[in-house]
């Protein structure tokens, strides 16, 4: 291996440092307005910028949760964000995210980032004829996927 790639971050964590960035900077700039325009219901695919955020924030538990094989948490999980994003106010769900991407970074830093490894479906993949029956991605694939 060249001295130039051992120095280099390894390209998954630079695309979760990216994911981290662009999450903080919509909390910065979320921070700035009221906080009633976060709530405040718009014409797109979720209710509001902040279910938006839950959304996302749900998603990234989920994929935590299935890397680190607790699928059958990934349901109670779910239903649990959902009802405590009911009370939680933006800074709330902010520093959620920033425990979620704390908890990303513990588990990057345990694990062969190189490896291919497949999720499957805790649901689908056992009862859906057809359907794959996990994901699984190598790295080549995944910065083919990221590049284009």
């Amino acid at each position: 291996m060249r001295e130039e790639d051992r120095n280099m971050k390894h390209w998954a964590l630079q695309l979760y440092d990216y994911h981290v960035w662009a999450n903080e900077r919509v909390f910065r700039h979320l921070s700035d307005l009221p906080e009633e325009v976060s709530r405040r219901e718009l014409q797109s695919v979720f209710p509001s910028v902040f279910d938006t955020l839950v959304h996302m924030y749900r998603t990234d538990n989920t994929w935590l949760l299935a890397m680190t094989g607790r699928f059958e948490e990934i349901p109670a999980a779910g239903r649990r964000i959902l009802e405590e994003a009911r009370e939680m106010r933006l800074p709330d769900l902010e520093a959620r995210f920033r425990d979620m991407a704390e908890r990303y970074r513990n588990f990057l830093n345990t694990v062969d980032l190189e490896a291919v490894t497949a999720y499957p479906h805790p649901q689908y993949a056992r009862s859906a004829p057809g359907m794959p029956r996990s994901c699984s991605m190598s790295s080549t694939t995944a910065r083919t996927i990221a590049a284009t």
